[in-house]
């Protein structure tokens, strides 16, 4: 807001319903700023010794609320009106509202004026739904007109669009609904994520029982996304990671002399080829009738999609129209069989980047820059031989783990986790005193 006289809706003066006489949190006499016996930090408290039991229940965290308006006075006495029920945290700009969401963030409401030097209103809440899609965004204003309220709804995704003046208590219902309402998405959202991680678990546990070395495959292939995952904040890591495993569940479906060839790198028949490429339209298959997997589904689908359109399921999709998450998986899968052909770091690295085309430039670029400090499984150097009941979590095995009869238990390159650590320990005695070669996993 741009205007120089006192906003209506939070000034007694110009709104007779802001009363300070009825809520004395409104009345600018009572600042603690400007009245130290009002200042509850600087009268002496009574000192009271908990018992353990009481210290080990801790009190319920009080919802976080964003304020933003460019006028001090107003986000002063919003903190005074809602201190009691919510921990808020105010700023005076749009500028500064997004250093509090990348500083403090995420809050559970983001309540922000629409009219503010440089950046608006809506600006903030379009920034508050891409850091953290959970939190609620309200609109408050004394400025309503249709564009404003069609920009508010399409670019901020608002929950709510109120004017001032705005009653304290229509404002404290609102931000009670936001905070349901957000409490409600984060639980439906929890939920989702813990059912389809017990499914996708029981989905891995089949991969081992069939084929484990394509396990340590997708493995492997779903530590290089993860990494490329985090140099890129607009990749969603939870769907990518799902992704990378899923597309490998299709394996199931081949010859275990194929998968061999794919552990291996060996180069492929042209039948063979064509059997592999099937696999992203299986995983895309296989996830397409699961509720709010679209994302995972359409990284499946455009898998094996080049950057510049080649090979793309729907005619003329390329480069960054090529969902994210797909073009860190043909990364990351592409650089999996290089690495099974025995080939250093920087050998991968320069074949994929003399492949033209084929990959998003700025993936390859943060590629590079992410496996600076991992081992390089073609030299070596940096592995150890120990003994596989010692093995620890992080530790990368070096080399396939055989047991009787030639049968791969733990395939290369696959990462030691707690429940790989349960599984050893119920192996055979010869074979948990056998040796090892390992990896000590990557440093940051």
């Amino acid at each position: 807001m741009n205007t120089t006289a006192s906003d209506p809706a939070l000034d007694p003066a110009l709104d007779p319903a802001l009363d300070p006489a009825l809520d004395p949190a409104l009345d600018p006499a009572l600042d603690p700023a400007l009245d130290p016996a009002l200042d509850l930090a600087a009268r002496p408290q009574p000192v009271v010794e908990a018992s353990a039991d009481v210290a080990a229940v801790a009190a319920p965290a009080r919802p976080r609320i964003l304020c933003v308006d460019d006028e001090p006075h107003v986000v002063e006495a919003l903190a005074r009106l809602l201190f009691d029920r919510f921990e808020v945290h105010t700023a005076t700009s749009g500028r500064e509202a997004i250093a509090q969401l990348e500083r403090n963030g995420p809050f559970t409401v983001v309540v922000t004026d629409m009219r503010m030097p440089e950046l608006s209103g809506v600006d903030v809440l379009r920034v508050a739904r891409e850091r953290a899609p959970d939190t609620v965004r309200i609109l408050l204003t004394g400025h309503a007109d249709v564009e404003s309220a069609v920009a508010a709804v399409n670019d901020g995704s608002i929950f709510r669009f109120l004017l001032k003046p705005c009653p304290p208590e229509q404002l404290r219902g609102a931000l009670d609904a936001a905070v349901a309402q957000e409490r409600l998405v984060r639980s439906e959202r929890e939920l989702l994520e813990e059912t389809l991680k017990g499914a996708l678990k029981l989905c891995m546990d089949v991969l081992t029982l069939v084929h484990p070395q394509e396990l340590s495959r997708a493995s492997r292939v779903r530590r290089i996304a993860s990494m490329l995952t985090d140099a890129v904040p607009e990749a969603d890591r939870w769907c990518v990671e799902v992704a990378a495993l899923l597309a490998h569940l299709g394996a199931v479906t081949l010859p275990s002399q194929l998968l061999d060839k794919l552990h291996t790198g060996t180069n492929l028949t042209t039948s063979e080829t064509k059997l592999v490429e099937r696999l992203p339209a299986i995983g895309a298959q296989l996830v397409s009738d699961i509720p709010r997997l679209e994302p995972v589904r359409d990284i499946l689908l455009f898998q094996r999609t080049w950057f510049d359109g080649s090979n793309s399921p729907i005619a003329g999709v390329a480069g960054t129209a090529i969902p994210i998450g797909a073009r860190i998986l043909l990364i990351a899968d592409d650089y999996d069989v290089l690495e099974s052909r025995k080939l250093t770091i920087a050998a991968r690295l320069r074949v994929m980047e003399g492949r033209l085309g084929q990959y998003d430039p700025t993936l390859l670029a943060a590629l590079r820059l992410a496996l600076r400090n991992t081992p390089d499984t073609a030299t070596g150097d940096e592995s150890v031989v120990v003994r596989l009941e010692r093995v620890r979590v992080g530790m990368i095995f070096a080399e396939d783990v055989i047991g009787p009869n030639d049968l791969t238990l733990i395939g290369r390159g696959q990462e030691v986790t707690p429940a790989l650590v349960e599984r050893l320990r119920l192996l055979a005695a010869p074979i948990r005193e056998s040796q090892v070669r390992m990896f000590p996993g990557r440093t940051d």
